[in-house]
């Protein structure tokens, strides 16, 4: 364990009311996956581990000494990242193995079962995880401060991905062949990784993939207002432009976070994005009927849009205030690994991705306030992490995006891109739809009516035909890459 002294953070009030608040792949998933977790604790879950492969038989988490910094050969520092492995489908030591990449947010077993017991049936399979590094339990450091965040980057985190692989192989005695599963931001790295390491997997599986970062992601504005059709679109808008021009007032504004049960969101702004990721979060995850449903009907659209938060908040497990980059000021590691790293993730995003979710530049085909631009997110960056310049997304493209699409002899391939046809996030992957499924070896699906990551929650026989559809490719598309 890497040890460095505890240096608070002191941020004076006029800094902490500037913080304006971020939403992007992570925060959204994070809490859908954590509720899908709650929800599925109650399912059998074993862990056997064929004792000739493993000394650790029925062990459900290990620690793994992972290297510091991978490309630095005189640093020898080590931190303890978190893996899991089950063998309950695999036949002996020459099934294949599907590597499930964890993303933004504490991983755990049960993650890993539930999301690829399907699949593992089916193929028979290995299935092992690894945590990401600075997230959950896999921590470098005994703080967050901004100085220990140096290694936390796509080229790190993909250099453990084979590192650990390498070492699961060993230690394991595992023969078969590996394929690379992620969801949301994991599933961009399930595809970088192939790009990458080619050698290392038979192909990759990226479920709602945002392969391509950009700064200015104000296409998710005009999805949500497209998808949520232009009745509800306008309800939506009325609501977030309204309160939006009476924040000013002392009294309106304590009645809105009130009614939002948001007392304790501190910047206006921040407020405005809590409401708008509302709309954002009922979109991306399937709620948009009855969201819309509850705002087409109401007498009051302001009162039953809170009302519908405050509801959704109470059903998944978090508060309004999660959504902003309030939370992310402290670097406590307990305050920021028990479940969503929203510090990590957003230091990601100034550094890499971007993935701004600004207000769309139109204002009659956006959803939420104009006061929610670059400038808006810029200013996170420079006043958690000391980030004078905007994110440049150029290098992280060109080095791992581009070959997704390159239909040339450098193009990746074996690789599977599945996309909810209500996801925001579509027109950051790879779809026929977004003009960009130009390289033949690679593929990509759209699931009719699903949402994010629609084809890695746990089977049921009420789930659309679209979806089991797509369950079906996928195996059959793995199986003949396993060939």
């Amino acid at each position: 364990m890497v040890k460095k002294v505890t240096v608070f953070l002191a941020f004076y009030a006029p800094v902490l009311l500037s913080l304006s608040a971020v939403a992007h792949a992570d925060f959204k998933q994070s809490i859908y996956e954590k509720w899908l977790n709650k929800k599925y604790l109650t399912e059998a879950v074993s862990f056997s581990i064929f004792p000739r492969l493993s000394t650790q038989s029925g062990s459900k988490t290990e620690v793994f000494d992972q290297k510091l910094d991978h490309f630095n050969k005189t640093d020898l520092r080590t931190f303890k990242q978190e893996y899991y492995f089950s063998a309950d489908f695999a036949k002996n030591s020459n099934a294949p193995v599907l590597f499930f990449v964890c993303g933004e947010a504490k991983c755990s077993a049960n993650a890993m079962y539930r999301n690829l017991k399907y699949t593992a049936q089916k193929l028979g399979a290995y299935m092992i995880g690894l945590e990401h590094r600075y997230y959950g339990s896999s921590q470098p450091f005994y703080n967050l401060q901004t100085e220990n965040l140096k290694y936390l980057n796509v080229d790190q985190a993909l250099a453990d991905l084979k590192n650990f692989q390498e070492f699961a192989i060993q230690k394991m005695g595992l023969q078969g062949k590996w394929i690379t599963v992620g969801g949301s931001y994991p599933a961009a790295l399930s595809a970088y990784y192939r790009v990458q390491y080619p050698e290392m997997t038979s192909g990759a599986w990226a479920s709602s993939a945002p392969v391509e970062a950009r700064e200015n992601f104000e296409e998710y504005d005009l999805h949500v207002t497209n998808t949520a059709g232009v009745v509800c679109a306008e309800k939506i808008r009325n609501v977030n432009l309204t309160i939006d021009r009476e924040l000013s007032n002392p009294e309106k504004a304590a009645r809105f976070r009130e009614m939002f049960d948001a007392q304790d969101i501190i910047s206006d702004d921040d407020f405005l994005y809590a409401v708008a990721d509302l709309a954002a979060f009922a979109i991306q995850y399937g709620l948009k009927d009855s969201f819309c449903n509850a705002l087409e009907t109401a007498d009051d659209e302001l009162s039953a849009y809170a009302s519908f938060a405050v509801d959704v908040y109470k059903k998944y497990g978090f508060r309004a205030v999660q959504a902003t980059s309030q939370v992310a000021i402290g670097d406590s590691i307990a305050a920021n690994a028990k479940d969503i790293g929203m510090r990590q993730w957003l230091y990601q995003s100034c550094q890499e991705f971007g993935f701004w979710q600004t207000a769309y530049h139109d204002q009659a085909l956006s959803v939420r306030s104009p006061r929610i631009n670059l400038n808006y997110h810029n200013q996170i960056c420079r006043n958690i992490f000391g980030i004078q310049k905007p994110v440049d997304v150029t290098i992280l493209n060109q080095k791992y995006y581009k070959p997704l699409i390159d239909k040339g002899l450098n193009g990746a391939t074996q690789v599977y891109f599945t996309n909810g046809s209500q996801d925001p996030w579509m027109l950051l992957s790879v779809a026929e739809k977004n003009g960009n499924a130009t390289n033949p070896n690679v593929f990509s699906q759209v699931i009719e009516g699903a949402a994010h990551c629609g084809d890695l929650v746990p089977y049921k026989t009420t789930e659309l035909p679209s979806i089991t559809k797509t369950r079906a490719a996928i195996v059959s598309t793995l199986l003949n890459w396993l060939k």
